[in-house]
């Protein structure tokens, strides 16, 4: 995977970086490339979210920001849900709380094997990119926690239903089909539908969203 251009800018193109994974995870931020260790993308994406957070770089119109308006997340330090006032995001300091605070740079470049300083100038890049994206793809996208996690990188940037940033579909906008869908229902289609089975994301599950 090479240097790729992902957006024109008033200087020209911009270069961004592909970070390839096991995930299929490629998350565009400053010039070059790094390739964490195999199935480590998630380490990465909150080491990335806990720079932006505690260097004080997250879009304060869309995450919202502390009642004190000074920066408050400091590494390892557990905040109180009140300090926060949250505009379009929902659990950010509870997010921080379990896990975020701990995943400074300096400990994912363990898991990772990129270097903490590389790791920094990725999410200084990211954030300071607008809109920047993540394109994440068929591997992070088969679990939950990794499709969720994605779209949380992008909220903390703003970049989430913004103008050439991340969005996703409400609901899909069908015609009327000219036949019913019951006609196509066999016994075992039956018997999922009448079990209630969860979501594959687990929506309005009691561990869900």
């Amino acid at each position: 995977m090479n240097d790729m251009d992902f957006r024109p800018s008033r200087r020209g193109v911009l270069k961004g970086t592909a970070v390839a994974g096991a995930g299929a995870a490629k998350i565009v931020a400053a010039k070059g490339m790094v390739g964490p260790e195999t199935g480590t993308d998630g380490a990465l994406a909150l080491a990335i979210a806990h720079v932006i957070l505690t260097e004080g770089l997250w879009d304060r119109g869309f995450c919202g920001d502390f009642v004190s308006h000074r920066n408050e997340f400091v590494a390892g330090r557990r905040l109180s849900p009140l300090a926060f006032e949250e505009r379009w995001t929902l659990g950010l300091i509870e997010w921080w709380n379990a896990v975020v605070k701990d995943t400074a740079p300096e400990w994912v470049e363990e898991i990772t094997t990129i270097k903490a300083t590389r790791i920094r100038k990725i999410a200084e890049d990211f954030s300071r990119t607008r809109p920047a994206m993540a394109i994440f793809e068929r591997g992070p996208t088969t679990h939950t926690n990794a499709t969720y996690n994605a779209k949380a990188i992008h909220a903390l940037v703003g970049s989430m239903y913004a103008t050439g940033g991340l969005m996703n579909q409400m609901k899909p906008a069908y015609a009327k089909l000219p036949w019913k869908s019951d006609d196509f229902m066999d016994e075992i289609a039956n018997a999922a539908h009448e079990a209630h089975l969860l979501h594959i994301d687990h929506a309005h599950a009691a561990d869900g969203p």
